[in-house]
């Protein structure tokens, strides 16, 4: 009788945790209302790249991004999807969107939507910095998650553009820099990344100089290895432009290269 009284107890606990959490969810501090209504203005940046697998052109990534009239909200999103002989072995689509402040680059809203075939997955997450949560909902199932935070952290948009307008500030004192970042409902993460040097890079028969980073960072896709690096090239000048990323995977080594280089970089 008393395990069933107990059972019964531990069962009610749980339904009102899970409504106390869907309660605080439904909260407009979750889901802000800037971003609901959000008219972008004019683009403020677009960067486009190909994706080269050895000598074969095989995607494209587009990194877009905006400000939210009447906010002081950015609006960034980063596509990528295959092409040619790419498509035969991934017909893959993948889209990213990030809403987060103009200067603080506190992180909003993250959307993540993989199209795979004719599979498709939609995750979203919310940043509610007062409460120091994030939710992660998977859209397919309905699953929700939340992840406790003390410090600042981003989604991996937001995070890419903090890191370009603050290299200075975070290479100062130290030549290695770990950013925490929520990209899916595994949790909070850290990437690692080093400042190894300045460089010239050739890009689209250009010379740039460049700062050399190295990313550190682990992977379950099957085509990578599980512990990778990720060498990145970014512009040294005001503009902060990524040129170049490169990486090795199982069979041979993928290169991400800028291909719109604006006219100011010449």
């Amino acid at each position: 009788m008393y395990r069933i009284f107990f059972l019964e107890y531990l069962f009610f606990i749980i339904i009102c945790g899970a409504n106390a959490q869907e309660i605080e969810y439904s909260n407009k501090s979750f889901k802000n209302g800037t971003i609901i209504n959000c008219k972008l203005s004019k683009e403020q940046e677009f960067l486009e790249y190909n994706i080269k697998v050895g000598l074969l052109s095989v995607g494209e990534i587009n990194f877009r991004k905006s400000n939210c009239k009447d906010s002081k909200l950015t609006c960034a999103e980063i596509k990528a999807y295959t092409k040619g002989i790419g498509k035969l072995f991934f017909n893959l689509n993948v889209s990213y969107k990030s809403f987060f402040s103009k200067k603080e680059f506190t992180s909003l809203k993250f959307i993540k939507l993989i199209n795979e075939g004719d599979d498709q997955k939609q995750e979203e997450i919310y940043f509610n910095n007062n409460l120091k949560k994030a939710y992660y909902q998977n859209k397919e199932n309905e699953e929700g998650r939340f992840f406790l935070y003390e410090n600042k952290i981003f989604d991996l948009i937001s995070g890419i553009y903090f890191f370009r307008s603050n290299m200075n500030i975070i290479f100062k004192d130290s030549s290695s820099f770990h950013m925490p970042y929520i990209h899916n409902g595994k949790g909070i993460k850290k990437l690692k990344i080093e400042l190894v040097g300045i460089d010239n890079i050739k890009i689209s028969n250009v010379t740039l100089k460049a700062k050399k980073f190295l990313c550190f960072f682990e992977s379950t896709n099957k085509l990578l290895q599980k512990k990778s690096e990720v060498y990145f090239w970014i512009s040294d000048d005001k503009y902060n432009l990524p040129l170049c990323f490169e990486t090795k995977v199982r069979l041979s080594k993928i290169k991400i290269e800028l291909k719109n280089i604006p006219n100011q970089l010449y």
